[in-house]
């Protein structure tokens, strides 16, 4: 019985990383088992695996809105950024970095 305990207490602690990946919907979150998985036993990589697990998840965007959000690029006038040309710039507007200064 307290063999049984022991065990399951040692594979929570070693798949620790895996459960704060699971919880956090880290979208990297099978790379993170293998990780654990195959080199959590030397400690440094536990330590790597479970950095990488807590570190903060940035918003996933679904591919729709990612398209959209180019589609309203294009329609803004950003076709001449990928012809690789400037726009030209509106009188009176400050670009953002200027705008930023102020």
């Amino acid at each position: 019985m307290t063999m049984d305990v022991l065990l399951a207490g040692c594979l929570a602690v070693y798949f620790a990383p895996c459960v704060v990946a699971s919880w956090k919907e880290h979208p990297r979150e099978g790379w993170i088992f293998v990780l654990t998985l195959l080199t959590g036993w030397t400690g440094i990589g536990w330590a790597a695996a479970l950095i990488w697990a807590a570190r903060p998840v940035a918003a996933r965007e679904e591919p729709a809105v990612l398209a959209r959000r180019e589609h309203l690029r294009l329609l803004a006038g950003g076709r001449d950024e990928i012809a690789g040309r400037r726009p030209p710039r509106r009188s009176g507007a400050a670009p953002e970095a200027e705008r930023s200064l102020r």
